[in-house]
């Protein structure tokens, strides 16, 4: 009897923790400030738009007229980083105006109703661009300088502070992925000593999220403002780091090597 236990303990060693949660993951790269990945719906495969501060996916919808999508809704299976949802409901919507500027077709947005199912890695270290999802766990440790990660309107959202250089402001700030600017409610928005040219981008002195500062980044007026946000931090605050999400536990890191060694 002893032996057999001993054979079942190595055994569950050689396995690992019951509790270990399954992870998928994909390269990615950015376009047009935008997060972009390789995903399958149904049978529409290529690229997709991936942005954590969308409440809901979306199909292009010239990308479905050309499969004789025509409804208001495709519905389909979405295989993504390594994962599968068997039947996903995805809106059709005219997204030409957010991908007119791409060299490449893109197939649709993936958002949070998707990202949301997942713990969320995207690592943007030193130029490059790996998205992970991880099954999330209840009873997760909290990482440390971990923030309150909230969902306003059905998308998450963190604290962080932002400065012009003369005022600054707190709140809480939707996680944009799929533009470079941060986007700001109400503010009063400053440019670099140097950028005295009127083509030069309007930039916000600072940001802080999570003890990185992030200087002379380029900003706009939120209009309209979404209700219960200060604004959006787009990837010109997440490069270069490595952002983490877990809507389980409901925190989320970010971390810059240059910053924190």
């Amino acid at each position: 009897m002893r032996e057999a236990i001993g054979a079942l303990a190595a055994l569950s060693a050689m396995a690992g923790p019951a509790t270990a949660a399954r992870a998928g993951a994909t390269p990615c790269w950015i376009d047009h400030g935008a997060v972009v990945a390789s995903a399958a719906f149904g049978d529409i495969a290529g690229d997709f738009i991936i942005d954590l501060s969308r409440p809901v996916s979306a199909l292009h919808e010239t990308r479905a007229n050309q499969d004789g999508i025509t409804g208001e809704f495709a519905r389909a299976p979405l295989t993504f980083a390594g994962e599968r949802i068997a039947e996903l409901n995805m809106p059709v919507v005219d997204l030409d105006a957010q991908t007119r500027p791409f060299d490449t077709v893109i197939n649709g947005v993936i958002g949070w109703d998707v990202l949301g199912r997942y713990a969320v890695e995207l690592d943007l270290r030193r130029g490059r661009c790996r998205l992970t999802l991880t099954l999330p766990q209840r009873g997760v440790r909290r990482r440390p300088n971990a923030l309150r990660l909230v969902e306003i309107s059905a998308a998450p959202a963190l604290p962080a502070a932002v400065s012009d250089g003369v005022d600054a402001q707190t709140g809480r700030f939707r996680i944009d992925t799929a533009q470079e600017a941060v986007q700001v409610a109400g503010a009063r928005l400053s440019r670099p000593k140097e950028g005295k040219d009127a083509s030069a981008p309007v930039r916000l002195r600072a940001v802080s999220v999570a003890g990185v500062l992030v200087e002379q980044v380029p900003a706009a007026v939120m209009e309209p403002p979404d209700a219960g946000v200060t604004g959006s931090l787009g990837l010109s605050v997440w490069r270069g780091g490595v952002l983490r999400l877990d809507p389980v536990e409901r925190q989320a890191t970010f971390r810059r090597p240059d910053q924190h060694p």
